[in-house]
């Protein structure tokens, strides 16, 4: 087969590996039961576990995630004494929700509400003073974090 015979066969052949690929992913992810939830610019994925949370967010906006919580999974409200705009990026498997806000809240005053043992409000108060705040880099990608709660390996 000619050079050019070849990048031609490519070329035609390309979209369909692409879409290919999308259609794998849009199964594992329907299969797994991720919630893909718009945050601001970003999107974050999340699987319910009955009391426990899988959850992956790369910078997304603190704010924005703590909103839908609340409005995608009856997550706890929130007030706060100062914006929650500073990024939140974060691999985690079947962890209460307490621990995603304590990830989450790192650096900050805060106090958790309950009524009996179901937490229902955050409220935040202000940074704690000389600790400066710094993005964690994100453990796993976002392939990574879904095939853990998909139960599926795609190989090495």
């Amino acid at each position: 087969m000619s050079e050019r015979a070849l990048v031609a066969v490519l070329v035609l052949a390309l979209p369909s590996l692409v879409f290919a690929d999308a259609a794998q992913d849009a199964e594992r992810v329907r299969r797994a039961g991720v919630r893909t939830l718009a945050v601001g610019a970003t999107r974050v994925h999340l699987v319910e576990h009955g009391d426990l949370i899988s959850f992956f967010a790369e910078n997304a906006q603190a704010d924005l995630v703590l909103d839908s919580f609340k409005s995608e999974i009856e997550g706890p409200t929130y007030t706060s004494l100062e914006p929650l705009t500073r990024p939140v990026s974060m691999a985690l498997h079947r962890v209460p929700i307490k621990e995603v806000i304590r990830r989450m809240l790192d650096g900050y005053n805060y106090v958790l509400e309950y009524r009996g043992d179901r937490l229902v409000h955050v409220r935040v108060l202000h940074m704690i003073p000389g600790r400066p705040y710094k993005t964690p880099r994100v453990s796993e990608t976002r392939n990574q974090w879904l095939e853990v709660e998909s139960g599926i390996s795609e190989g090495p």
